[in-house]
């Protein structure tokens, strides 16, 4: 991947310091390289170069809780009181993780969707065949019985205490 030099940006650190403008950005291998001042640092040869004249570069947001399907009643809760849901569509489900980085969020943590379908979806996330963000999951719910996890997921049952 060609070097990227972004230059003239202003620059959110995300460690409580003001913003800082008249920055630019060298990207290498797709990892940044350096941040320095506008000038001190010049674009090696054959880099992209992007104009970041009124933009801002922040560190990625992190979404900590968020369930891409369900998560209740056999998962498909939108798909019970919606029925047939388009929410759930393998397209949709695409669009949601392209709008979450869209809007900055580069990690998340799905904290409870069918279990098997997000072991899949991690599976494709993590084969690079969709874009999304950095892609987390928590295991299969466990409890004591009666709770409002029992059969929740698939075929995959909650631990007896």
């Amino acid at each position: 991947e060609e070097p990227i030099f972004i230059k003239n940006i202003t620059i959110i650190d995300g460690l409580g310091n003001p913003p800082a403008s008249g920055q630019d950005i060298l990207i290498e291998d797709g990892k940044i390289a350096s941040i320095e001042a506008t000038g001190v640092v010049t674009a090696p040869d054959g880099a992209r170069t992007i104009d970041g004249t009124g933009l801002t570069a922040m560190p990625g947001l992190i979404d900590m809780h968020f369930h891409l399907k369900g998560g209740w009643s056999g998962g498909n809760a939108l798909q019970e009181k919606y029925p047939p849901s388009e929410f759930l569509t393998q397209k949709a489900i695409q669009q949601n993780l392209a709008a979450m980085l869209y809007a900055g969020v580069t990690t998340g943590l799905d904290m409870g969707s069918t279990h098997s379908f997000i072991v899949e979806e991690k599976r494709k996330i993590d084969a690079g065949d969709y874009i999304a963000p950095r892609y987390h999951i928590v295991g299969v719910p466990f409890s004591q019985e009666p709770s409002g996890w029992d059969g929740a997921v698939r075929g995959e049952r909650p631990a007896k205490p």
